[in-house]
């Protein structure tokens, strides 16, 4: 199973009977068995068949649409949903409960932590000149997982992984050269070239996550760590941290291997952007991580739904459980 990436201009995407067919001037059609795809992402100006958006819909598929350049923003076309609404009755009690919400943005921060922990320590293993810094952000990551523990609500749960994310984004900078003039996060727009790969990253894990969830037949905007609002897909943000370390190893890694370099990125009115070639080493080197991402998310998914189911089964007698969400 697979996800497509289109990044060409004057493409069209047609249907054939089980089949994704990309047609395009002056090259033979290619085709697809959609039975082998989980979606599409899909980049700039496309013709789309929406018989294939249904039919992908239909066999669990999503397509993400990415603006080009100078269009930000994106669009989803879900999955179909599970028919079972009883986990989203669920859903909603379990976000209402305090203690419940709580027990499950705890364990999705611990294991982003762990995540990181382990990136860190991988990174040691490789480069042995950054030990100092590398150590002091796994030291201060670890001193937080402790911490976890004096979590006793949402807003210390947040101070908590708020100062994981700076420790480990402090310690992560140094596995840039300094010629990529990355000091951090920053986004919307991002102003550099290792902020624009990880923008692109985090995107395509989000809808991961969203997907995921839909699939679950859970509500990707009721969450827990992200409270619910207007517009936001809050409970895959909850999710996609889990995925966070996951594919910053992958955007380290394509700059520590130089298959992304400076001159793949363009300034665009003050906002950093892959060019064509950058983005299309890009999709390979996420796609041959994306199944381990999928699967983790999915697993997570399940848990998150055995929760929700529980919490739904508990409210005719008023009683409480508590259903940890682990790796």
């Amino acid at each position: 199973m697979t996800v497509i990436y289109i990044d060409r201009r004057d493409m069209q995407l047609d249907y054939g009977p089980g089949q994704l067919i990309i047609r395009r001037a002056g090259e033979a059609p290619k085709s697809f068995p959609l039975s082998q795809l989980t979606g599409l992402v899909i980049k700039g100006g496309v013709q789309i068949n929406s018989s294939l958006l249904l039919q992908l819909s239909q066999n669990g598929g999503s397509t993400l649409m990415l603006g080009g350049r100078g269009q930000p923003g994106e669009a989803v076309v879900s999955a179909f949903t599970h028919g079972d609404a009883t986990r989203r009755l669920g859903q909603y009690h379990l976000v209402l409960d305090v203690e419940q919400a709580l027990s499950v943005a705890r364990n999705l921060v611990r294991l982003k932590l762990a995540g990181h922990r382990h990136v860190l320590r991988n990174a040691m293993k490789i480069r042995h000149d950054l030990r100092l810094p590398l150590l002091t952000a796994e030291r201060a990551i670890a001193a937080a997982t402790r911490n976890l523990a004096t979590a006793h609500n949402i807003e210390r749960l947040r101070g908590i992984e708020g100062a994981a994310a700076a420790a480990w984004f402090e310690g992560y900078q140094h596995l840039f050269a300094d010629s990529l003039s990355f000091n951090g996060r920053n986004r919307r727009p991002p102003r550099d070239p290792v902020n624009a790969a990880l923008s692109l990253a985090y995107t395509l894990a989000h809808h991961e996550a969203r997907t995921a969830l839909v699939r679950a037949g859970l509500d990707p905007m009721l969450g827990v760590l992200h409270e619910p609002s207007h517009g936001r897909d809050s409970a895959a943000c909850d999710l996609c941290e889990v995925a966070r370390p996951i594919v910053e190893q992958i955007v380290w890694r394509l700059f520590a291997d130089q298959t992304l370099r400076a001159h793949d990125f363009e300034n665009h009115n003050g906002a950093v952007l892959l060019k064509k070639a950058g983005r299309a080493a890009f999709y390979a080197r996420y796609e041959t991580q994306a199944p381990a991402i999928r699967k983790r998310l999915q697993r997570l998914s399940r848990l998150a739904v055995r929760a929700c189911l529980a919490v739904y089964d508990a409210q005719p007698t008023g009683s409480s459980t508590t259903t940890e969400v682990t790796a």
